[in-house]
C-alpha cells in the first residue's frame, strides 16, 4: 500500500513539474497595416510595449497585416488582439469579437465621434456640388470594407436614399495606396475620390496635394472634429480581443493601456460608450450580422460550397439508389 501511495505521489510530482516547464502561452496581436498616419507609430508601439508587459511571462507575437487577411484572423479567432476601425471590429461580434478600447485623438473631443469619410472632386468640377451630383460617377477609394476610406462613405449615400451598390458607375479601390486616390482626382481619372477624415490633412502637410486643388463635398459642421469630413461621424480605430483571452489578461491589458500618457501627437486610449452609429451603418450597408444572416449570404454560401453540397447530395442519392437495389435483390430472393 505505502508504495502505492509513493506511486501516486510521484505521478502527481511529475504532472506538477511538467505543467511548471510548460511554454507560456503566446498571443497574437494584429494590427492593420492601415493604422498609419492616423494613429501616429510612437503611439502603436507604445502600445505594443503595454501589451507585453500585460501579458507576461507569455509571449506575444505581432504581426502587421492589410485589412484581407485581418478580417480572416478575426472571422477565425486566429488572433488573440487587434487594432482596426471600429466598424471592422463590429462587423464581428457576433463572432466573438469585442471592442476594449478606443483611440482619442487632439483632433476630435469625442471618442464617439472621431472616424468618417470625405468626399473630393477636382477644384474645378462645376457640376458636381453634392452627393446626387456624384450618381453615376466614376470613384476612387481603399477598399470595398475599409471603413473611413469607403464605408462610411456608402453610408452616406445610402442615408440619402441611394442604393451603394449602383450608386457609382465604376469605383477604383487603391488598399494601401490611397495618394492614388487623390491622384487619380487630379488626373481626371476619377470623377470622386473618398478619403478617410483626416487623411487630406495628413496629404497636405506632405505636400501630396493643396487644399485649392480640390472640392470638398457635402461638408459636415461639426465643432468637435477639427478635420474636414462629409459623413456622420463614428468612433475612432480601436483595439479589440477575442474570446481567446482569459477575463484576468484582457482586465490586465485594459488596465495597462488606459494608464498611458498621451504619446506622438497626442494620442491615448479611452472608451467609446456608443456604437450605434456604427452598428446602424453596417445594418444599412447589409454587412457583419446582417450580412450573415440574409438571403443575400445563405445564397452566396450556397454558390460558395456548390461542389461541396452536390458532392453530399450526389453521395446520398447513390445510397438511396443503393439501399433500393438491396432492398429489390433481397425481397426477389425471398420469392423465388
Amino acid at each position: 500500500m505505502k508504495k502505492f501511495l509513493r506511486l501516486i505521489a510521484a505521478v502527481i510530482c511529475f504532472l506538477l513539474l511538467n505543467v511548471q516547464a510548460e511554454e507560456p502561452k503566446e498571443y497574437t496581436f494584429a494590427i492593420n497595416s492601415a493604422v498609419t498616419p492616423l494613429l501616429h507609430a510612437a503611439f502603436v508601439n507604445q502600445t505594443i510595449k503595454t501589451v507585453e508587459r500585460a501579458v507576461a511571462p507569455a509571449k506575444l507575437k505581432v504581426v502587421y497585416v492589410e485589412l484581407p487577411e485581418l478580417e480572416k484572423l478575426i472571422e477565425n479567432h486566429q488572433t488573440d488582439f487587434f487594432i482596426s476601425t471600429a466598424a471592422t471590429i463590429r462587423r464581428y461580434q457576433d463572432l466573438g469579437a469585442r471592442d476594449v478600447l478606443t483611440a482619442s485623438s487632439p483632433f476630435s473631443k469625442n471618442p464617439n465621434r472621431s472616424e468618417g469619410s470625405l468626399f473630393i472632386v477636382k477644384a474645378d468640377r462645376s457640376d458636381i456640388n453634392s452627393i446626387s451630383d456624384l450618381k453615376d460617377k466614376r470613384a476612387a477609394a481603399g477598399r470595398p470594407t475599409a471603413f473611413g476610406m469607403y464605408l462610411a462613405a456608402m453610408g452616406e449615400i445610402a442615408a440619402d436614399g441611394y442604393d451603394p451598390k449602383t450608386f457609382f458607375r465604376s469605383t477604383q479601390f487603391y488598399g494601401l495606396n490611397r495618394d492614388q486616390i487623390i491622384k487619380d482626382v487630379l488626373d481626371g481619372k476619377a470623377d470622386v475620390g473618398i478619403l478617410r477624415a483626416c487623411y487630406l490633412e495628413d496629404a497636405v502637410n506632405r505636400k501630396v496635394v493643396t487644399t485649392d486643388q480640390l472640392k470638398f463635398i457635402n461638408l459636415k459642421n461639426d465643432p468637435e472634429h477639427i478635420c474636414l469630413h462629409s459623413t456622420r461621424l463614428y468612433p475612432n480605430w480601436s483595439f479589440g480581443s477575442n474570446p481567446s483571452v482569459p477575463p484576468a489578461v484582457l482586465s490586465a491589458v485594459a488596465a495597462g493601456l488606459i494608464a498611458q500618457k498621451p504619446v506622438g501627437i497626442g494620442l491615448y486610449w479611452s472608451v467609446a460608450s456608443d456604437y450605434t452609429a456604427v452598428d446602424n451603418l453596417l445594418k444599412s450597408l447589409r454587412l457583419g450580422s446582417y450580412q450573415r444572416f440574409s438571403k443575400e449570404w445563405f445564397w452566396q454560401r450556397i454558390v460558395e460550397y456548390r461542389f461541396w453540397i452536390l458532392g453530399v447530395l450526389a453521395a446520398f442519392a447513390l445510397l438511396l439508389i443503393h439501399s433500393f437495389i438491396v432492398s429489390r435483390t433481397v425481397k426477389i430472393g425471398r420469392e423465388s
